[in-house]
This record gives C-alpha cells, sequence and structure tokens, in this order.
C-alpha cells in the first residue's frame, strides 16, 4: 500500500510553487476566471497551513525557516488580493473592473469541503480521546449516511446539490480513510517485526505512551502526537520490540522508522518496557 509520503511527495513541490506563486497569481488573472483561481488556493493554502503547523521535533531547525517563508508568502497574496480590489474600484480599467458579477460556486464549494476536512482533523482526535476512536467514526459513519439520503432525496427534484454532495463525499473520505488506516500501521509493524514478536503503543498525552487497546486505536483519530507550543511532546506511535530499541511511526513514511544514531530523548535507543510483546499480537487485538 502506498504512504502518504509516496502519495503526497509528487503533489508537494507543484502546492508549493502554487502557494509561493500565488499573490503574482492573484495579480494578474483574468477577472471572469478569479473565482476558479480562488478555488484552487484554498485546498493549496490548507495543505501548506497543515505541513506548517506539523508538530516539529528537536533536529528540525530547518522547520522555522520554512514556516517563515510560507508565512511570507501568504501575507504577500493577502495584499496581492487588496491590491486587485483597489485597482478593480477604478472605472477606467475595464479589465480588471469588469462587467457583471461573478459566480463564486466554485470557491463556495472549495471552501466548504476544505473546511470540513480542517474541522474533522482539528476535533476528530479530541472526541476520540473523550470518547472512542470508534465512537466517532460511528458519528462519522451515521453522518455519512444521513448525507448520502439527503443527496439522494434532493437529486430527483434538485440538480443544485453541489454543497451536499462536497459535504457527503468528505465525509465518506474521512471514513475511509480511518478505517482502513489501522491495516496499514499493521502490515507495516509486521514488514519491520518479520519473525520476532511485537506490541504497539500510541501516543497519550504528554511525553507518554500507552498500548493499543484495539485496532482502531492504530488510526489518526488515537495514534497522533501531542503538540504543544509547535513542538511534538511525543510520538504517534512505537512499535516494541523484545530484543531491540523501539521505532516510532511515521505518517509520512508509512512506516515504523527507527530514531537516527545520536538521536536525544527519553526512551531512544533503550528497550521498550511499556507493552509486553507477544507472537499474535494483532491476533489478539480486539476490532473495537
Amino acid at each position: 500500500m502506498l504512504s502518504l509520503y509516496q502519495l503526497i511527495a509528487p503533489l508537494f513541490i507543484p502546492i508549493v510553487v502554487l502557494g509561493l506563486c500565488s499573490s503574482l497569481l492573484l495579480l494578474v488573472w483574468p477577472r471572469s476566471h478569479y473565482p476558479y483561481l480562488i478555488a484552487a488556493l484554498i485546498p493549496a493554502w490548507f495543505f501548506l497551513y497543515w505541513v506548517a503547523s506539523r508538530p516539529k521535533s528537536s533536529s528540525d531547525g530547518w522547520a522555522w525557516f520554512g514556516e517563515a517563508i510560507l508565512l511570507l508568502a501568504f501575507l504577500a497574496a493577502i495584499v496581492a488580493v487588496a491590491v486587485r480590489l483597489i485597482i478593480a474600484a477604478i472605472p477606467f480599467i475595464p479589465s480588471l473592473s469588469g462587467d457583471g458579477p461573478l459566480d463564486w460556486t466554485s470557491t463556495k464549494f472549495s471552501a466548504l469541503t476544505v473546511a470540513l476536512a480542517g474541522a474533522i482533523f482539528e476535533f476528530g482526535p479530541p472526541l476520540a480521546r473523550a470518547w472512542s476512536a470508534s465512537a466517532v467514526l460511528l458519528l462519522l459513519i451515521i453522518l455519512s449516511a444521513a448525507g448520502w439520503a439527503l443527496v439522494h432525496r434532493r437529486w430527483k427534484r434538485d440538480q443544485s446539490i453541489a454543497y451536499s454532495l462536497a459535504a457527503t463525499a468528505t465525509l465518506s473520505v474521512a471514513v475511509v480513510s480511518i478505517a482502513v488506516w489501522p491495516f496499514t500501521v499493521v502490515a507495516a509493524a509486521q514488514r519491520y517485526a518479520g519473525d520476532r514478536e511485537f506490541c504497539l503503543l500510541v501516543g497519550d498525552g504528554e511525553y507518554s505512551a500507552r498500548p493499543a487497546a484495539n485496532l482502531m486505536e492504530l488510526s489518526p483519530l488515537i495514534m497522533r502526537a501531542t503538540e504543544s507550543s509547535g513542538w511534538a511532546r511525543n510520538r504517534h506511535g512505537h512499535i516494541v520490540l523484545a530484543d531491540a530499541p523501539s521505532a516510532p511511526w511515521s505518517y509520512m513514511r508509512g512506516a515504523f522508522v527507527p530514531d537516527p544514531p545520536g538521536a536525544m530523548g527519553f526512551g531512544i535507543g533503550q528497550t521498550d518496557r511499556r507493552c509486553r510483546p507477544q507472537k499474535d499480537y494483532i491476533a489478539n487485538l480486539p476490532l473495537l
């Protein structure tokens, strides 16, 4: 199965270039197609925000420089929009002022999809910690099913259902991603362990981890590092082996990646004792 890194890597450079060049595009883009440009920039900027806001380890000193570049690019885009609006208000520049209102449907469609995805990303983990990962997944399934029922009902008498369809499709993608991801973690753990016994830990508060209670806790709802002031206080999760140091989980690589030689931190380079490795660990782990 492809890792998140393999899925994102081909798109990373084009999206970064689009984000960094957005100020120039916002200045020169034809007025009639302006809503489509904004619709494309909304997910691009959301992606860049996600990259910039990811918890950073103490070894990622370059991250602050990258964040500064993205911040400057975002401010430049805001200035470009302001300049464009000022120029468009001048009546004797028809190429920018134009005739008639613009159709912002595509922009609204993009904004709704990104806002809902961001809400699931931001509020899903806290709800999962308060309830359980299974409860949040069930809630998303119910909302998705209700959305598809609404789309089917409106489809017969109203073809303008883009907003309902966007929200429902986003919920459905979230459900599938959350439900499938634990099996990606399991496959990665089995590859890393080989014939050795192992068990899995998930992040639990600051500077701590605990054994996974079920397979659904291996989803991003629970298996996610705690962030404080932009720094990662713990790891997303670990694979624990009986005869070797534990290895942390990497979402970008879609695998358990050992810490590099010389890495510093609590427990790095030591045999982890926070769970007991077992031969049939996955078979004994409940689904929900």
